[in-house]
């Protein structure tokens, strides 16, 4: 439905996130893009899943400030 809304095909969206089944796995089964934050915050109240091999981000970070380098220039 998020694709369908901004008007672009599922590859065109990146998700970006710090938790694996829930940013990782569920972006690359919904056919968008993943970018996985590797250093998640330990103080984190909500519950964390454990990374499996079967599934691979687009990209890996360490800190959010890192995707920029990561993307094309937006303008014309």
């Amino acid at each position: 439905h998020a694709a369908s809304a901004l008007g672009v095909p599922p590859g065109g969206i990146l998700h970006v996130g710090d938790d694996w089944a829930a940013d990782v796995v569920g972006a690359v089964r919904a056919g968008w893009r993943a970018a996985y934050l590797r250093n998640r915050q330990g103080d984190t109240p909500l519950p964390t899943s454990t990374r499996s091999e079967d599934v691979h981000p687009d990209l890996e970070l360490d800190h959010l400030e890192e995707l920029g380098a990561h993307l094309g220039d937006p303008s014309p």
